[in-house]
Parts: structure tokens; sequence; C-alpha cells
């Protein structure tokens, strides 16, 4: 942290406080907010209009303001005045005239993690400070639960703690679990923030994966709204990481082991018996004088008595912060002892209510029925209308839900008061509009005793889906960074409008949410959820009647998520979902659905070896839908090509598909299975680069290609271009440590995000590759190879295996459709006869006649060394002799391993 010396002053910005010869100086919030800016800029002239910019950035105050708060700074340092170090300079400004020196960071927190996820909090944290040291002492002794009633500041002690000890730490997760809808969603929303797919029963092993062996600190918020789930994934990771570090706020304690308990009280407030002049030093007092020097500007000041009945006040309200808060917002038009007056009632009516009521019922109820009761009707209507946002919300999204309800004056009239009155928080970054947690459920409370509850959750269902296409607009556009920021918080929304679409029987509304959101889900990891979601819209299509164009997308949706979830024994099923999905598509003539949805297929039909029906398909559909296809069938046909052996059409289809997709680079969604168009073109042209002997644009392609796929950071694209791409062609050209590199790789992302199907091309690679298997022994890898029949994974696996491979693995591969290896798979054959005492000539011949009509030069290279070393006689000179030629024909240099083994028997 940073510390700013000048005379005997310290100033720490971070932290907020102000040390005179050691000894704290209180400082209300602006005046401390003025003396950074003046230190900041010490020894220059800083014009009134900018200072009064930096202290006051969301309120219009005059300059009597800045001249009062000058006062008060002064009068705060003890220097009397005139200050000899702070003055007015005529006509232009104030000056800070002091040397002022700067202490460097803290060598012990070098490494800060991220904080951009915590919820936003007011840096003049009250009254705080001996809990919030108390709650870091005992911060690594497991899970720390801030514990206290709603409104008492449990979310804004927790990000401060969090804040100080970020330096501990490289990474911080924070998991709001008031946003969500219900049971089962807390450990699917915490995989979200590690940017986790689920597609398994629970992500929990994928999390613990994804922590390892980090510094992390787990922050859950608001527990009390799921608190035996809470708990139960709490202890399990407290359990599974020891080194993990657990922040949760809750209104009662998770009651788990290893669980610390520190109970969040009110601020201190001052006896009846204090006397006046010291009433400023209790934190409940000071934060009122805060809120209400925020309400009034410069036309407040305290009178005789005000203080007094301010600390009466405070009492009244328990030292709850956001009672106070709230009653400092209402002196603009009651006045300090028209206030006191008006909180006798209510009050004292709560304090005798049922003694079994909630903490928040018996305080917080109360100030908010109060507060309530003084708002106009335009704002009590408009804090009803935004309690149906799940969390924080735009100007923009404010206006379109009270569109119907409020006119634009109205509106606006209604959002300053609520923004005054402290009823909406306002986040600087984005300019976010948020209600407290517990505003926003009393203001719901409010809105189902209106006639038009209803009207409003359905109008917020209906803007919701409004905003689902821009999410795929901007996926091209944006950076994943910047389409999370921007659309992230869309799914606790899209949750509330599918929830209320469910409840209130519009199946339509219901079917149109889940079968647009596709993008939103898949690119927050939430595959498990959504497939519940997909389930229940595809029962409601039932109820509605024919809606193609939501089938053909929802069954596409759910043929993609079951191909992945269920690995191999979910294809059938896909399939079928596929086909319903491409029949509904052309039935109202969508060729891009359609077209998708026949992607699908394909892509399994590759998956299982059946290499000549995908593309029998993928010719059918090109006939069949034509033009607003062809993007798409010559990416699939890119992708036929290869695996058929068609080296030259492999090529010249990926060029096209990727000249088709243009500047896109995350067309994730042009496929059945979310592959990437680009990737998979890419991978095709890399692969085929290297068979055909270009080595070096092989390894630029690849090179391009995995760092594309690291950017955008998509799931089961990266495990396409990992274990199709990068681990076994590193492998093969001798560059083990790469190829180890991302095999580690393909091993955690596949883990991580409950892939199993690429998870099972790690396995094959760990034992056939690498000689070892961490998870399974080799008969449970090659018995798993086996029965998944022919495909890809057993055709790399192969490859990468070499001479390694067990029989029946290369019979059953050579067995199947495998064109882009046979003529290495027939070299491998006549090897592996050779050395058990057959000629074997014959099948290297045969792979190599093959490579020769594919073109295919880096098999040419190994099936005539691998002939030279078993022919005798003239015949191995002629051997030699075509040797010599394949080495001669490469157009860059020979892969340097193949290279080697050539030189070697050339020279023998």
């Amino acid at each position: 942290m940073i510390i700013l010396r000048f005379a005997e002053f310290e100033l720490d910005i971070q932290q907020r406080r102000l040390l005179k010869d050691g000894a704290l100086i209180r400082l209300g919030s602006r005046a401390f907010d003025l003396l950074t800016a003046l230190v900041l800029r010490a020894n220059q002239v800083i014009a009134k209009e900018d200072l009064i910019r930096e202290v006051w950035p969301n309120t219009t105050v005059s300059e009597g303001a800045l001249r009062v708060h000058m006062a008060s700074l002064r009068k705060a340092l003890g220097l009397g005045s005139p200050c000899p170090f702070l003055r007015h300079v005529a006509n232009q400004g104030y000056i800070f005239e002091v040397n002022v020196e700067e202490r460097g960071v803290d060598p012990k927190n070098p490494r800060r993690a991220d904080l951009a996820g915590l919820p936003a909090f007011a840096m003049n944290v009250i009254g705080r400070r001996g809990f919030v040291e108390s709650c870091l002492a005992v911060l690594d002794k497991g899970v720390l639960t801030i514990v206290g009633p709603g409104g008492i500041g449990k979310t804004t002690v927790a990000s401060l703690i969090v804040q100080e000890a970020a330096g501990d730490f490289e990474k911080i997760v924070f998991v709001d679990l008031g946003a969500l809808a219900g049971e089962g969603r807390i450990a699917l929303s915490l995989a979200s923030q590690f940017g986790l797919t689920s597609y398994g029963d629970s992500p929990l092993p994928g999390i613990i994966k994804a922590i390892g062996g980090q510094r992390v600190l787990l922050f859950f918020d608001n527990c009390e709204h799921l608190v035996d789930e809470a708990a139960n994934v709490i202890e399990e990771l407290t359990r599974r990481v020891p080194k993990a570090q657990i922040i949760a706020t809750s209104r009662e304690p998770l009651r788990i082991q290893s669980e610390t308990v520190r109970r969040l009280g009110p601020l201190e407030m001052p006896s009846e018996i204090e006397a006046e002049a010291f009433l400023t030093k209790f934190p409940a007092v000071e934060l009122f004088l805060e809120r209400a020097s925020l309400s009034m500007g410069d036309s407040w000041t305290n009178s005789p008595g005000d203080l007094s009945n301010i600390a009466t006040i405070v009492r009244k309200l328990d030292g709850i912060p956001l009672a106070i808060e709230l009653a400092a917002a209402r002196i603009v038009d009651l006045g300090i002892s028209a206030l006191l007056q008006s909180l006798d009632s209510p009050l004292t009516v709560l304090r005798r209510g049922r003694r079994t009521a909630p903490p928040r019922q018996q305080t917080l109820r109360a100030t908010l029925d109060w507060s309530y009761s003084y708002l106009s009707e335009d704002e009590k209507q408009l804090l009803m209308l935004l309690s149906s946002f799940a969390r924080a919300f735009s100007y923009n999204a404010a206006t379109a839900i009270s569109r119907d309800f409020l006119g634009p004056e109205a509106f606006d009239d209604a959002l300053t008061g609520l923004l005054a009155k402290s009823l909406i928080s306002q986040r600087e970054a984005g300019g976010q509009l948020k209600l407290l947690e517990t505003t926003k459920e009393y203001a719901g409370v409010k809105l189902n005793e209106t006639t038009y509850a209803e009207d409003v959750r359905g109008t917020h269902a209906r803007f919701v889906l409004g905003q689902l296409p821009a999410t795929e607009q901007d996926w091209d556009k944006q950076t994943t960074h910047e389409w999370l920021a921007t659309h992230g918080s869309l799914i606790d929304d899209l949750r509330a409008g599918l929830k209320w679409a469910d409840s209130a029987a519009e199946h339509q509304l219901f079917v149109d949410l889940a079968s647009n959101s596709d993008l939103l889900w898949t690119q927050l990891g939430l595959m498990g959820e959504q497939f519940l979601v997909v389930q229940q819209a595809i029962e409601k299509l039932a109820k509605i009647g024919q809606d193609p164009v939501a089938e053909a997308k929802l069954r596409t949706a759910y043929g993609a998520i079951s191909y992945n979830l269920h690995s191999v024994q979910g294809d059938d099923d896909s399939i079928q979902q596929f086909e319903l999905a491409a029949k509904a598509a052309e039935l109202v003539g969508e060729p891009a659905q359609a077209v998708r949805a026949y992607s699908g297929i394909c892509a399994i039909l590759i998956v299982q070896g059946r290499y000549e029906a995908a593309d029998k398909l993928t010719w059918k559909v090109d006939k069949e839908l034509g033009l607003p296809a062809r993007s798409t069938i010559v990416r699939i046909a890119a992708h036929n090509s290869h695996y058929m052996g068609r080296n030259d059409d492999a090529v010249r289809f990926a060029l096209e598909a990727i000249d088709a997709n243009g500047a896109l680079r995350k067309g994730t969604r042009t496929s059945g299975v979310h592959f990437s168009q680009r990737h998979l073109a890419l991978m095709v042209m890399a692969k085929t680069a290297w068979i055909m002997g270009s080595t070096d644009r092989a390894l630029a392609i690849l090179d391009e290609l995995l760092g594309e796929a690291a950017e955008i950071n998509h799931g089961v694209s990266s495990c396409l271009v990992l274990s199709v791409g990068a681990v076994p062609m590193y492998h093969c050209m001798g560059h083990t440590n790469l190829s180890r590199k991302y095999l580690d790789r393909l091993q955690h992302v596949s883990e991580t995000n409950s892939l199993f199907r690429w998870k099972e091309w790690a396995e094959s690679y760990e034992l056939l590759g690498f000689g070892r298997s961490p998870t399974k022994d080799a008969d449970d890898v090659i018995r798993d190879l086996l029965k998944g029949a022919h495909g890809p994974r057993l055709e790399n696996t192969v490859v990468v295996a070499g001479g390694r491979a067990p029989q029946q693995l290369l019979d059953l591969a050579i067995s199947g459709e495998a064109g882009w290896c046979k003529a290495e798979l027939f070299r491998l054959k006549g090897e592996l006869s050779a050395r058990s005492g057959g000629d074997g000539r014959n099948w290297i011949k045969r792979g190599l006649e093959l490579a020769y009509q594919q073109k295919a030069l880096l098999w040419q290279l190994r099936c005539a060394t691998s002939l030279v070393e078993l022919e005798t006689g003239p015949e191995r000179g002629e051997a030699r002799r075509t040797l010599e030629q394949i080495l001669a024909a490469f157009p860059q240099a020979p892969p340097a391993l193949e290279y080697t083994a050539a030189a070697q028997v050339l020279a023998a």
C-alpha cells in the first residue's frame, strides 16, 4: 500500500486513515477526499472547479460547500487559520505547499489478486476498523463467517477484508448467493466464476482441480438465502482444498467444522449522558453526518442541539447502518426535529411485535416501512418496479421496465429521488444501479400487494428476452472478457424471467427465453443448468402448438449438451435431437439453423469414424440448402476431407471456410457441438500441412491457433485444438516438452469442465504416448478404445503411440475408414509384422503407394525409411534411391525427426 508523508502527518489513501505523530485524526468523508486531492497534487495550484469535480463527482454543489469543507479540514489538521501550508490563491484556487514523501508498495504483498468482481462499497467504511482487524487475524484458520441482521453491513465489511487481504492471494472469487434462484446452483455458479463449463452431476471436482495449489480466497455472500446448501458446499471445499481461505456472510452461522463466527454488531452509539462535544467521535453519528451532508450539500450545517437529536436518532435506529442512511436522507424535507418525532411510532410498534420474527423484520422492516411511507407515489412505484431486477441494472433497463407505468419526466424525478434517499446505490463503473438486497426484498413484497405485480414481472421477462439478441451480435465484436463484462450479469435476470414464465404458465415466453439464450449459458459454463431448462422448454412445446424455429434451436442445444454430457453413450440421443432440429428448421425455411443441426450430426459421425457417411450427408445438405449453408458446409467438408485422406480438398475447403468466416474468430455457434469454425479450419490446415511436408507452415498455423484458443478460452474448442492438433503433432515431431505441456493443458480443461469425451483423449495419450496413466491402467484405456471402435481418438492415439501401439488397436484402426493416416498405419503394421518374424514389406509398400496418391510427403518419408531398413539385395538400392528422391521433394527442410532417421539408414 502507498503511504504519503508530509510534516508530522501520514496519509494512507487505501485505508482512508490520517495519522498525526502516530495518532488517528478523524476526518469526514468529504474532508478526507479533499485532503487526498490536495496532497496528490502538492505544490500545484488546483482550480476550485477541479476540486469540486474530484470531491463531489456525482453531485452538484456550490463553491460555498468547498469553503465550508476547507475550513473543516484546516480545523481537523489542528494547524489554525491561516494554515501554514494550505492557502487560497485569489481568482485561481488552492495550493498545498508542503514536501510530500511517498512510501512504496509493501514488499510482503508484491502480488495482488484481481478485485474487479467484488461488490462496490464506499471507501470510507465508518466504525469497522477494529472488527476488520479482528477478522484479518483469524482469516487463515478456515472459514470466516460474518453474521448479523440484514442491513448491518456484512457485505461491505467482508469486501473491505478481502481488499486488505488481497496481497496474500493469487485469485479472489466472489459468489453472490442472493442472485441464485433455487437449490443446486451454488457449485455451478462457483464453477462459472472459474470459467468452467459444468456438464456433469457435480462441478466440485472440476472446481477443486481448477484451484489446485493456488492461494485462493473464496467470498460467498448472502448465504442465508441457501444456508444448507452453502454449508455443504463450503464444508466440502474446506475438506478437499485445505489451503483455500473462505469468507462467508450470512444472517445465521453455517454450523460447520473449522468455522470461525464473527458477529457484526451495530455501529457504536453515544449513551444518553454523553457530552455533546464528543458525539461526533461515535461512528453512528459520523455516518449520519456524512450521509446528511451528501443529501443536503452546502445548504445544511449543524444547528445548536442538532447533534444531541442526531445521537437520539441513531440510538432509536439501533446503530444499524442502513437505517441510519435512510434516516439521514429524510432531513432534506423534514429537518432534524421532525425526523426525530417521526421515528417514535413505527419503531415502537415494531419492537412490540412478534418475538419470533427474523431480525430483519424487527428492525429494518420498520425502517423501510417508515422510509417507504414518505416516498412520493412515483418513487414508490418505481422502487417496486425495480425490484424485478435480479441484480444490478442500467438506466436504460430501468427506463424500459417502467415505460408502461411512468412517463419520462416522472421516471427521472422518481429515480433522482430514490438515489438521493439511498434506496438505490450507483456503482461508479459503468454507472450501474442497484437496490440493496433488503430494499429489493421489501419492494418486491410491496409489489406483490399490487394488482399489477404479474404485469411487471412479465414486462421484466420480456425485457430480458429483448436483451438476448445483443449477446449474439456482440460475441464476435468483443473480446471474451468484454463480452462477459457486458452481458454476463444478464444470466440472473434470465433465471428470474424463466422462473416467472414457468409459474405464470407463460409457456411461449419460457420457450422463447430458453431457445434464444444458448450462447449466454454456454459461455458462462452453465450447460448443466441449461440442459434442465432446455428439457423443460421442449416439454412446453406441446402446450403452445407448433413453433419450428424455437424447436430447432432447443433440440440443437439439447443434442450439443447431450453429446458432451454423456460422451459416446449420448451419441444416439444427440443424433436423434439433431435430426428433429433439422426437420423443424427446414419446415420454416431456416437453412442456417438446419445446417447447424446437420453439422452436429456430422461431428458425431466423424467422432465415430464414419467419414464416408459424414461426407455423404454433407453434400446432401449442400445440395438441398445451397448458398446459405455454404460457409458451414465447407468447414465440415474440410474436416471430412482431412480424415478421408483427401489432403488437397482439405486445404481448399479449409481456406474457403476461413474466408467465409471473414474477421470472425469466435464462431462457436456454427456447429451443433460448439466447435469454433475458424479453429476447426486452422486445425485441418495445420495438420494437413504437416502431413504434406510443410513443417514450418504447420508449426506457424498451430502457433496461431493455440494463441487464439487461449485468448477465447472456449472449453470445447480448446479441447479440439489440443487433442487433435497440438498434442499429436508436437509429439510426432519430437517436441515432447511441448506435447507434454499441452497434454497437461488438455487434462486440466477436460477435467475442470467435466468434458468426459475429451478427457478420454487425454487418458489415451497419457498411456500410449507417454507410457503412463494417472487415473486408469493400460487394460482399462485399451478396453475403452476398443469399445469406442473407430474414430479420430483411436487413430490419433495409434499414430502417437507408433511402434508401441498394441496390435489389436492397430488392426482396429486399419479396418476403419482412416484415410488421413492409413499409410502410416500400414507402415506400423509392416514393422510389427517384421518384428514378429514376418515379411512386412508388402504392408509398407502399400503405405508408400497410398502416401504417393495423397501427396503425403511425411508418410512417404516414413514408409521409405522403413523400407530401406527391411529390403535386402538389389531391392535395397532401389529403396535407397526412392528415399533420396522423397527427401529432395520436400518444399522446405524435412521434419527433423524423420530426417535423422532417414540419414541414419542411408549412412548404414
